[in-house]
């Protein structure tokens, strides 16, 4: 039930920012671009993973951040380094396509403010 509530609230956060006037532009990543993207998807993909499972244990979010924040700084260097090369990407919503066999169109949206946010959690953990 929580990964439910988790995903929905990722999912509905640029729509509720919106509505209180935040603006959050989307940027449609060209395809010279989406390997970059999807290598910070599949990072943060991976740390929402970690996190999942330790809220399984009945953990709360802030304490199970905190047990992975060697791979949320990661992500914070993957991305800045992401940033230096593509700071048209700062504060928007990254969207693009991929395609395979099962899923012609599969669409991919990272937020990238919300990563901010994460990064400024880890000050949190000490």
């Amino acid at each position: 039930m929580i990964k439910i509530l988790v995903l929905a609230f990722a999912l509905l956060l640029p729509l509720g920012l919106n509505a209180f006037g935040i603006k959050v532009d989307k940027y449609d990543v060209p395809a010279n671009q989406i390997e970059d993207a999807k290598s910070l998807s599949a990072v943060t993909g991976i740390m929402s993973k970690s996190v999942m499972k330790c809220m399984d244990t009945g953990k709360d979010n802030k304490k199970c951040v905190c047990e992975n924040l060697d791979k949320l700084e990661n992500i914070e260097k993957l991305y800045n380094s992401l940033l230096t090369k593509h700071p048209e990407w700062k504060g928007k919503m990254l969207y693009y396509e991929t395609s395979t066999p099962e899923f012609p169109i599969y669409s991919h949206n990272t937020y990238l403010p919300g990563l901010e946010m994460q990064f400024a959690m880890k000050n949190n953990c000490k």
